[in-house]
C-alpha cells in the first residue's frame, strides 16, 4: 500500500488548511494523524467538511480520552475515527495488568480516573523498576548497566503482560522491539464519546522470535483493493524537515 500525500502542520499551532490542502490531491479514503488531541481533532472536522466518510486513524500518543472529548466537544460525529493501543482497556479490572494498575492508581489519588496514557506510563515504570532490580548489585547503576541487564535478561513480566524478548547488545541489538499486541479502539459519538474495542482488528507482530495462534492474526483490510492508500498528516517541529520513520535498536540505545 503506498502513500499517496502527505500534510504537515508546524508543532503547537492550529494552522492546519494548508495540511488538508495537501492531502486533498491524494483523494483519500483513510487519513493516518500524528499529533496532538486538540490539533487532530480540529483537523477531523475540517476534513470532514470536506470529505463526510473519510476513517482517520491515530495512534494512543494523542491521548485517546482527551482526543474523543475534543472532539465532543467541537460536534464531530463521524463513525468513523480509530485509535490504536498497546495496552488493554484500562477499566477492565478483571486483566491482572489492569488490576495492578487501577489500585497503584487509586492508592496515589482515589479520585483518580483511569486511562490508556497512565497505563501506559504504570507499564513504563514497573519496567524500569524491573530492569534497576535486575542489575548485578556489584555494579554501579548507569546507563550502560542498564541498557546490558535489559538485553541479558531479555524478558520482563508485569502483571500478565511480557515485554521483550529483547536480544543481542546495546552496541548490536537484534530485538528491541518490547510489545507486540496491537488493539484497535473506536470513538463513539453514539455512546458519549466512549472508546469501544474493535476485536477483529487486532493484530501482533510476529517478531524476534514470538509467534502467535493464527487467530491473532492481522485482520484489518488494508490493501489496495480497499483503500486507495494511506494519507499521512502529522506535525512538523519548527526548523526541521519531515520524515517518516522507522523505529530501530538506537531508538533504546
Amino acid at each position: 500500500m503506498t502513500i499517496e500525500s502527505e500534510g504537515t502542520y508546524e508543532r503547537n499551532t492550529f494552522d492546519l488548511a494548508a495540511g488538508l490542502a495537501s492531502i486533498q490531491v491524494g483523494n483519500p479514503e483513510v487519513i493516518v494523524l500524528v499529533g496532538t488531541y486538540g490539533q487532530l481533532a480540529q483537523f477531523v472536522q475540517l476534513a470532514n467538511e470536506w470529505h463526510p466518510q473519510l476513517v482517520f486513524g491515530t495512534v494512543s500518543f494523542v491521548d485517546s480520552e482527551a482526543f474523543a472529548s475534543a472532539l465532543r466537544d467541537i460536534g464531530v460525529t463521524n463513525n468513523n475515527i480509530y485509535v490504536t493501543q498497546v495496552v488493554p482497556d484500562p477499566e477492565d479490572s478483571s486483566d491482572q495488568l489492569v488490576s495492578l494498575y487501577q489500585n497503584a492508581l487509586l492508592d496515589y489519588d482515589p479520585s483518580a480516573t483511569f486511562g490508556f496514557v497512565s497505563l501506559e506510563g504504570y507499564v513504563v515504570g514497573e519496567f524500569l523498576i524491573k530492569v534497576l532490580d535486575s542489575i548485578d548489585n556489584t555494579l554501579d547503576i548507569t546507563r550502560r548497566s542498564f541498557l546490558d541487564t535489559v538485553f541479558s535478561q531479555a524478558v520482563f513480566r508485569v502483571g500478565g503482560l511480557s515485554i521483550g524478548p529483547f536480544s543481542g547488545t546495546a552496541e548490536n541489538c537484534t530485538c528491541n522491539q518490547g510489545l507486540h499486541r496491537v488493539i484497535t479502539t473506536r470513538i463513539v459519538p453514539a455512546a458519549n464519546f466512549t472508546l469501544s474495542e474493535v476485536p477483529e482488528n487486532e493484530f501482533r507482530f510476529e517478531t524476534c522470535g514470538v509467534n502467535y495462534p493464527s487467530t491473532y492474526q492481522h485482520h484489518w483490510r488494508a490493501d489496495k483493493n480497499y483503500f486507495r492508500g494511506i494519507i499521512l498528516f502529522y506535525n512538523l517541529p519548527v526548523n526541521t524537515h519531515t520524515s517518516v520513520v522507522k523505529m530501530t535498536c538506537h531508538m533504546l540505545t
